[in-house]
């Protein structure tokens, strides 16, 4: 049974639109079935969260932030969005007077028109004239010749846009099968050139489809706003992903020989990257972590670094001039450009060598939420075995980032990890902030100390967070049992107690059952001795309580 909660139409006009754009089909399936089963035992609204318990197999500690659902959290472990939110948000939907049936039903019949088999794909030409099929062979002279292997990236961008734009427009062509046809026709065309050029001519390539891409999506989501929070949290995603993995496996193979002889290219795409996190991406890409890409290679060039501190420079006087205010409102997107531009400026001192001047900059310009922002810088330090600074680093970024943000956390202790690796950190300092940022590292903290099997610490973790034995696997009960008798032993105490403590039938039949585990771990110590004195406790301490002794006679554990 929920509770009532100080539930607010707005925020569930914000929840609609992000869980439509965050969460799959199957997850909001499954939630939904848990919410039709009554599995959301408490509900309750508290700065701008809805704070909530699901009882499935376990129970699960639900916080869905109604101001910005990606800092919303879930202690089943799950990374992203999971059933137990979805649950959560139907309650709320139905608490306020909306049926979360009609929503779900929307999604299925969205789901099913989905999957409707893919019309074929076809290229300008054949829209033109559907007689003359598309031949597989290289594209004619004409669009042959568009492409030169000496011309600049922006020459490459324009003839992109001239020969693909017009199929993208089409209501029956996919967003990904474009993007697919797109790669494998220009892949052809660069063929002949040298592998510098067809890296650099193949990064150029996803950049213009992830901009046509996002275009469009642009448009989509005037037209169809349904449909547009489908697609821009599917095959969209998808393809943002895959344009990410070309450009950064394109730049990454780049030699210094490439960078000497094509600085002029590389300029060009720092530019273009550079006016793409001016906006906010639709598709998430990461245009900032590209943009640095393509400029790291670059910056013990001492020009390449003065030009791209005044590129800089004239973007921050952009936002500044078109804000009013050096401080825009946390959360749009020119507060997320200023970060982005500043974290640049941030990495050439640090690039530079200067990492006092690159502190000052941060402290003076950043708050708690974007010190995330230079894991990437201090991954450099790592690889380059620059072991101190990265040490040094990691330190004052960590009294900074956002400790309620798992992904943040995940960010900064892999960093961690990795020195520990190198010795640089000891174990003890990394389970030390660890356990300085429960209860949100939870899971991170959960599973390594599963990989690496410390069981007594394991156990402690559960204790302190209030869970107990009857909330996991037995299997996994029964090895803990094996390897720390004494601490398993201490664990089922304390359920007993708090079991007891609850004062009802359902809770004292739980007892009962710590009980017999108790009798079971204790036999095999050797110590039923112990256990039969540990019982007559029980059973003298609370003789009142007379449901519980019943429960106690039908288990056998007194006569």
């Amino acid at each position: 049974m929920s509770s009532r909660t100080g539930v607010y139409p707005d925020k569930l006009r914000y929840l609609k639109e992000a869980v439509s754009e965050n969460f799959s089909m199957a997850v909001l399936e499954r939630g939904f079935t848990s919410y039709m089963a009554n599995q959301v035992t408490y509900l309750a609204y508290q700065s701008d969260e809805l704070i909530a318990v699901v009882q499935d197999k376990m129970k699960h500690q639900v916080k869905l932030d109604t101001e910005f659902i990606m800092i919303s959290s879930c202690s089943c472990g799950i990374t992203g969005f999971c059933e137990h939110m979805a649950a959560v948000f139907f309650l709320y939907c139905r608490q306020l007077g909306y049926r979360p049936e009609l929503f779900i039903q929307e999604w299925r019949l969205l789901s099913a028109e989905l999957k409707q088999p893919t019309p074929v794909l076809r290229k300008p030409e054949e829209t033109r004239n559907k007689s003359k099929r598309h031949k597989t062979s290289l594209p004619d002279d004409s669009l042959r010749q568009s492409f030169q292997a000496n011309d600049a990236p922006s020459a490459w961008l324009e003839a992109l846009n001239y020969n693909y734009s017009a199929a993208l427009g089409r209501h029956n062509v996919l967003i990904t099968d474009w993007g697919k046809w797109v790669e494998e026709d220009t892949t052809k065309l660069s063929k002949a050139w040298s592998s510098t050029l067809q890296l650099l001519f193949a990064i150029n390539v996803q950049l213009y489809i992830e901009q046509a891409a996002e275009d469009m999506l642009d448009k989509r989501q005037k037209q169809q706003p349904l449909h547009y929070d489908y697609w821009s949290s599917s095959p969209y995603y998808n393809l943002g992903e895959h344009n990410y993995a070309i450009i950064e496996q394109s730049l990454k193979q780049l030699e210094d020989s490439d960078v000497t002889a094509y600085s002029e290219y590389l300029i060009q795409i720092g530019e273009y990257l550079h006016n793409r996190i001016n906006r906010t991406s639709r598709l998430r890409l990461d245009w900032l972590t590209l943009y640095q890409q393509a400029w790291w290679s670059v910056l013990n060039q001492e020009d390449w670094m003065d030009a791209e501190e005044g590129r800089i420079a004239q973007s921050l006087s952009r936002v500044v001039q078109e804000i009013g205010s050096e401080t825009p409102a946390t959360g749009s997107r020119l507060h997320k450009v200023r970060n982005q531009l500043f974290a640049a400026l941030i990495h050439i001192k640090m690039r530079q060598g200067l990492d006092s001047e690159a502190w000052e900059l941060f402290e003076s310009k950043f708050g708690n939420s974007e010190a995330e922002f230079f894991h990437s810088y201090i991954a450099i330090f790592i690889t380059d075995q620059e072991y101190d600074r990265a040490k040094g680093w990691l330190d004052r970024v960590l009294l900074h980032i956002d400790i309620e943000d798992e992904a943040v956390i995940q960010g900064h202790m892999d960093l961690m990890a990795a020195m520990v690796e190198v010795k640089v950190y000891e174990e003890e300092e990394y389970i030390t902030v660890l356990s300085s940022m429960m209860p949100y590292s939870l899971p991170i903290y959960e599973e390594y100390l599963t990989i690496k099997k410390y069981d007594e610490l394991w156990i402690d973790l559960q204790i302190q967070q209030g869970f107990y034995p009857d909330s996991f696997h037995s299997s996994d009960m029964k090895g803990l049992e094996a390897n720390c008798p004494e601490q398993m032993l201490a664990w089922y105490h304390l359920n007993v107690e708090e079991c007891i403590a609850s004062k009802n039938r359902e809770a004292y039949i739980d007892a009962v059952k710590a009980m017999k585990k108790l009798r079971v771990i204790y036999k095999k110590m050797d110590k039923l001795a112990n256990f039969a004195d540990y019982i007559e406790l029980v059973r003298i301490k609370f003789s009142r309580l007379r449901a519980l002794q019943e429960e106690m006679r039908k288990g056998k554990i007194i006569s």
